[in-house]
């Protein structure tokens, strides 16, 4: 499964970035973010619940402070959110 959960549009920059969650319930879930425009990026962080409502709101979140490719795996490590 993989949903798409925002879309940003950050037209000064010439970018968009989407939001995803993967996975399923016996691997668990994931967050993919992926950065298209002038340079393209993506990043995933697998396994960040088990459950599918937690990870779609921590997409949700992660979408809210328009969170880029390169530090999603620095703010899921570091547990600040």
């Amino acid at each position: 499964m993989v949903k798409n959960v925002g879309k940003i549009i950050i037209s000064r920059q010439n970018r968009v970035l989407e939001y995803y969650v993967f996975g399923d319930e016996q691997t668990g879930y994931g967050i993919r973010i992926v950065q298209r425009g002038a340079v393209s990026a993506q990043a995933e962080y697998e396994n960040v619940s088990s459950s599918k409502a937690r990870a779609m709101a921590l997409a949700r979140t992660l979408a809210t402070g328009t969170v880029c490719p390169a530090h999603l795996c620095n703010i899921l490590d570091d547990g600040s959110i």
